[in-house]
């Protein structure tokens, strides 16, 4: 498959969440700041294109058999899903990712495999 590079800002859906413990109900998860923020470029193939692989590249025909997301589940046991239109777009913005910023993905950030699902909140972008 082919190596596709794209630039992705990523917020965490929890970004300022610290601030709302302080007025309210307490939130679950990390209390962030503002700060859970960051743009990298990330390199990998696109999941449409594994999609097509496995049998499944035309989202309409998909919807027709009754799949109307792909789910991704982390080592962790972290639990997220796209729309089966969004995960077999033709236009293919959506890639599972084993570089960032031009080396393997660090441990942190996703190592070896992160999907990578552009103007999701970032939960949609799950770590393996």
């Amino acid at each position: 498959m082919d190596k596709v590079e794209i630039t992705s800002t990523m917020q965490c859906s929890g970004n300022r969440r610290g601030g709302f413990n302080e007025v309210g109900d307490r939130t679950s998860g990390t209390p962030w700041g503002q700060g859970a923020v960051s743009t990298a470029k990330w390199s990998g193939v696109r999941l449409k294109d594994v999609l097509k692989l496995a049998g499944l590249d035309d989202p309409i025909a998909a919807e027709e058999k009754g799949y109307e997301n792909v789910r991704f589940e982390s080592l962790d046991g972290m639990t997220a899903s796209i729309g089966i239109e969004k995960a077999c777009n033709p236009y293919g913005d959506t890639i599972l990712a084993y570089e960032m910023n031009g080396e393997p993905i660090p441990r942190d950030h996703g190592f070896p495999l992160r999907v990578i699902v552009p103007g999701y909140s970032a939960v949609r972008n799950v770590k393996w």
